[in-house]
């Protein structure tokens, strides 16, 4: 083989020349300049921001979904009270509640609602159950029997259950002033100021029956019997102590049993000219003593 030989102009350079030229080139500095940054922090710093943000997130996520959930099962009571009682149930429904009923007589509108429990607002579960309290109206009342008592008594009973009467009389062979008849019916269901009317039997007109002569006890028994009250007035005269002397209304007068008949009765004086005394007044009641009442 033949060796290239350098030509004449250009000089060939020596070994120890080109080793340092070598050198030289192999020990030049590389890698980036010494005023570019260094990329791996700013990368390390993006990853970790990164994960922060994602962490947090999640974090966000499951609060808002435990918060959701808890939600969906909680529900706030409306307000039912001054509506009927459908009306209430109905918007209790809506809300996905129930409604539990408990009547009671009060001074409001009848199938209302008067109060409620939770009251309006209050949350609570779904499905939960609100107490309500619905007015029924005034009690009803059951008509008592008062045929065959007195009037005075049977009125007192009436009134005595917020009941109205209003009396007729009639003529009867009961007792006078006795009830014959009511309206309406025994054991019917009324509200309470219902007029309940009574027919009374009317005093029937009776002989007065006589008694001059007779002794202060005879002479009241006898009237008594008869239908009649009885006044004694004590009065001079010869007749014996405790006699009759005189009467009013007259024997054989026709009053109405239940009439008050006086007798005058001898206290023994001897006063009067030993005989009889007229009575100074005459009293004769002829109407019952019993009251009408109109509604």
């Amino acid at each position: 083989m033949s060796t290239r030989e350098p030509p004449p102009d250009e000089p060939w350079p020596a070994r120890d020349e080109r080793v340092v030229d070598d050198e030289e080139l192999v020990t030049e500095p590389v890698g980036p300049p010494p005023d570019e940054p260094d990329r791996r922090l700013g990368w390390g710093l993006l990853v970790g921001l990164v994960l922060v943000g994602l962490a947090a997130a999640a974090i966000a996520a499951a609060w808002y979904l435990t918060r959701d959930d808890d939600s969906d099962d909680r529900v706030a009571v409306p307000r039912v009270v001054g509506l009927s009682n459908g009306a209430a149930r109905a918007r209790l429904e809506n809300a996905d509640l129930s409604a539990s009923e408990t009547f009671r007589a009060t001074a409001k509108p009848t199938n209302v609602v008067v109060s409620q429990t939770p009251r309006a607002g209050v949350e609570v579960d779904r499905d939960s159950s609100v107490a309500l309290v619905v007015d029924r109206g005034d009690p009803k009342i059951s008509i008592p029997n008062v045929t065959g008592l007195k009037a005075s008594l049977a009125v007192r009973q009436l009134e005595d259950l917020g009941l109205e009467v209003r009396q007729t009389t009639v003529s009867e062979l009961q007792p006078a002033g006795t009830v014959v008849e009511q309206t309406p019916d025994v054991g019917t269901e009324v509200k309470r100021g219902t007029v309940v009317a009574l027919k009374v039997a009317k005093p029937k007109p009776v002989a007065v029956p006589d008694v001059v002569g007779r002794s202060e006890d005879s002479a009241a028994a006898t009237l008594r019997a008869a239908g009649f009250a009885v006044n004694v007035a004590k009065v001079p005269s010869g007749r014996e102590e405790g006699e009759v002397v005189a009467q009013s209304p007259q024997a054989g007068a026709t009053a109405a049993t239940g009439t008050t008949v006086r007798i005058n009765v001898s206290n023994g004086s001897g006063g009067g000219g030993g005989g009889a005394t007229t009575p100074s007044t005459t009293t004769v009641t002829t109407t019952p003593t019993t009251t009408t009442t109109t509604p």
